[in-house]
């Protein structure tokens, strides 16, 4: 979109910038790259791994991502077993590969998020979830508390 501004007779085009309200889910979804051949280097945590993704014409990508919405339990501390645990799981649900990731933004330490679509079609996140293996989380204060899980919980 232009005005048109008249300066000394001169008809000079200025192009009008508007401010656009985008929401912190659509910038995420907007900013995405979809892969499909990747490979698991190594799961670091419930929540955090290594992934090596060839990206076509003989360029590759590795680095460690972290799964966007979920919070898992540390693999240190008290939380331990219950972090070992998630990231057992998550061993598991990625050990047939990878049907397909999406990396988002980056998180405060460089990571690039990621969701993660198994080769069942099941997101690896909302899985460990609905395991109760982790906590929804998007960002913000983490409540370590409600982070910690039921030792009894099976997988």
């Amino acid at each position: 979109m232009e005005t048109v501004v008249h300066v000394g007779g001169c008809q000079i085009l200025q192009p009008v910038y508007l401010e656009l309200e985008v929401t912190h889910k659509e910038m995420e979804t907007r900013m995405s790259w979809k892969y499909e051949h990747v490979t698991v280097v190594r799961v670091l945590d419930g929540d955090t791994l290594e992934l090596h993704i060839d990206m076509g014409n003989e360029t590759v990508w590795q680095s460690k991502f972290r799964l966007y919405g979920i919070d898992t339990p540390e693999i240190h501390g008290a939380s331990k077993p219950q972090g070992e645990k998630s990231a057992e799981r998550l061993r598991e649900l990625l050990a047939d590969g990878v049907q397909q990731i999406e990396t988002l933004k980056s998180d405060k330490y460089g990571r690039y998020l990621v969701n993660i679509t198994l080769k069942d079609g099941r997101d690896a996140a909302q899985t460990l979830i609905s395991e109760g293996l982790g906590k929804p989380y998007f960002g913000g204060t983490k409540d370590r508390k409600s982070t910690r899980l039921n030792s009894s919980h099976r997988t």
